[in-house]
């Protein structure tokens, strides 16, 4: 084995490496709000510490979290619950998102240290360089959108590896089995990385020939090791990832137009504009793309010659190569198997080989030719390329200080879920729309599960489970949902919510804190204790319901309601038919006057509503036709 970077000078240089991504990462830490999205991981571990099980669980046994969605494994998930058991802290949004900037720290200051028997401390400088100057892979790291950070560890350690039994003659047979075992692994940790599969592909091809054989079937052997986590939840899920695959295939066909765009978006990820303005609210700076894909063209020239005049007798350059035909490789497979139902965290999984193929291009020149020859070949570009991109990092670092925000991220995501957590025992609140639960219950370290009705409205959750949910706790009831610049992912049911908890409360709205009230992206709406639920006395039944109308009536979701008796009844009973004044089955409903329903299917209908209290029932209200679409 030659060793090409001393240990001291690895460590050092791996330290470093790691210090700076870090350092580049934590600017104001909790200047963003806490995103749906971003946190979607943390509940899991509060399962793994004992605490009531909470969505984004799909999978567990015996209260180990297995799969936090079908096709995201765990595993983040229960690398944090030990770290909260062992060390004491406890979910915060600056211990959440730095504990993934450390997982990605801690693969970069392995891949260092590993490649360091194959890789000069130049091309490490390189390949460092160019790793921590992607605004991508800063923002990325830093917020964990997708999520990205353990597959973006496991990747770097994975690359490492390559580097190193690469450059080994006879490498351990340990080491070629995690070559083998890390990509399947990583298809457990979310499904999308099967894309990986290109890149050890070419791993095992450009091997040595006449080891070639060996090392394939060790590494084979490895891969199928690696599986086995994957294999299990399935085999215990009844082959959950799988029906994932299924329901996410994407309807429609892809243009060449749309191809080439999104290969173009790909090369150019480095600029972070995507990311930078679903994050921060901003763009990157003008020019990045054009710098990126210019130095993307120039990288690809420039190993491909490098690759091909010296490719066979030398190993860097065929090492550069290979890398840049795994990054390549990788691309094609992403427009193969995901592209139309892709983000910017699946193209990140081809980060970061195409910073291994420049660093490998740049040591093979740096072999081949004299010293200060190869620095006025490469440097100018590198230098150039560098100061450019130095430009757009800070730009990143200056938003990151001045805290700037999307409305996605707006600090307010945090404020209002701290808000619940810190008056849950004198409030009541509901979330009537996605975005809310899972920041109130991180925040809460697992012990507050705040209903969120909207997922199953009109199903599990309806207007008697709700009145009885808020008539329990007998508080104020606070309900969440988004302002204009977002529409609910239910509107239908998201309305209907709204309505019932007016409803059950008598519609006694009351004024909301400040801190609440300023949110730019949540509004919250606050309504007095609901009545008690005590039966009216009374001495003859009740008049007939008047008023009856469609609130609501979209994809199969009806809703109704009608004036509410001034002296309440103690139930409502709906009749449906399909003829006019026809016999249908009744339905006893609550104390509220109103009802819906999902999945209705289509027809013509006919719906009467009777009120009834202790002294009898009343007359049916005239009937109110309903056509559903």
């Amino acid at each position: 084995m030659i060793v090409a970077t001393s240990r001291r000078t690895a460590l050092l240089m791996a330290t470093a490496a790691a210090g700076l991504l870090v350092l580049l990462c934590t600017p104001a830490l909790d200047g963003q709000g806490l995103n749906y999205d971003e946190v979607q991981q943390a509940p899991a571990a509060f399962l793994l510490l004992g605490r009531p099980m909470y969505a984004f669980v799909a999978l567990a046994w015996h209260r180990i979290p297995l799969l936090t969605m079908s096709y995201i494994g765990a595993v983040k998930s229960d690398l944090f619950a030990l770290w909260l058991w062992a060390s004491g802290v406890t979910f915060t949004v600056v211990s959440w998102r730095l504990f993934g900037i450390l997982l990605a720290a801690g693969g970069l200051w392995t891949f260092c240290v590993l490649s360091a028997v194959a890789l000069t401390p130049a091309a490490i400088a390189v390949f460092a360089a160019l790793f921590v100057s992607d605004v991508t892979t800063l923002l990325l790291v830093r917020h964990d959108w997708g999520p990205v950070d353990v597959a973006l560890a496991l990747r770097l350690i994975w690359l490492g590896l390559w580097i190193r039994t690469s450059a080994d003659e006879r490498p351990g047979s340990l080491s070629l089995l995690l070559l083998g075992a890390i990509p399947s692994f990583l298809v457990y940790e979310k499904l999308n990385n099967v894309i990986l599969l290109g890149p050890l592909a070419v791993m095992m091809v450009v091997a040595e020939r006449d080891a070639r054989v060996r090392r394939a079937a060790t590494i084979a052997a490895g891969f199928l090791i690696g599986l086995i986590p994957f294999a299990l939840v399935n085999l215990i899920g009844h082959g959950i990832s799988f029906h994932a695959t299924v329901n996410q295939q994407p309807s429609g066909g892809t243009s060449a137009a749309d191809v080439a765009r999104f290969v173009l978006d790909v090369l150019a990820l480095g600029d972070g504009d995507e990311m930078k303005q679903y994050i921060l609210g901003v763009p990157s700076v003008a020019w990045a793309r054009i710098t990126e894909l210019v130095f993307v063209a120039v990288c690809v020239v420039f190993v491909t010659a490098v690759a091909w005049t010296r490719g066979r007798r030398d190993r860097d350059a065929r090492l550069a190569g290979a890398s840049l035909a795994a990054y390549a490789l990788t691309i094609v497979l992403l427009v193969i198997l995901i592209m139309p139902i892709s983000r910017t965290y699946h193209w990140f999984v081809a980060t970061p080989l195409q910073y291994l193929a420049v660093a490998f291009g740049v040591q093979a020149v740096a072999r081949a030719v004299r010293p200060r020859t190869a620095v006025l070949l490469v440097a100018p570009v590198l230098a150039i390329f560098l100061a450019l991109r130095a430009t757009n990092v800070v730009a990143l670092e200056r938003d990151f200080a001045a805290r700037r925000t999307s409305p996605m991220f707006d600090p307010s995501n945090t404020t209002v879920a701290q808000y619940a957590v810190d008056h849950h025992d004198d409030a009541t609140f509901i979330a009537a729309d996605w975005g809310f639960g899972a920041q109130v219950y991180a925040l809460s370290n697992g012990t507050l599960l705040m209903p969120e009705p909207f997922w199953s409205w009109s199903g599990q959750w309806d207007i008697n489970r709700l009145g009885a949910y808020i008539a329990e706790r007998g508080q104020p009831t606070f309900v969440l949902l988004p302002k204009t610049w977002r529409a609910p992912v239910a509107p239908e049911a998201t309305a209907d919510i709204v309505r019932s908890v007016e409803a059950i409360t008598d519609g006694k709205a009351l004024p909301v804190d400040p801190a609440l009230e300023r949110s730019p992206v949540i509004r919250v709406l606050k309504f007095a204790p609901p009545p008690p639920a005590e039966t009216a006395p009374c001495h003859t039944a009740p008049d007939a319901p008047a008023g009856v109308r469609v609130v609501a009536n979209s994809g199969g979701f009806v809703a109704l309601a009608w004036n509410a008796i001034v002296a309440r009844p103690d139930h409502y009973i709906l009749d449906v038919a399909t003829t006019p004044g026809g016999a249908g089955a009744p339905r006893e409903l609550g104390r509220w006057p109103l009802f819906s329903l999902g999945g209705v299917q289509r027809g013509t209908y006919y719906v009467r509503v009777r009120a009834k209290n202790a002294c009898g029932t009343s007359t049916a209200s005239p009937d109110l036709k309903v056509v559903v679409q």
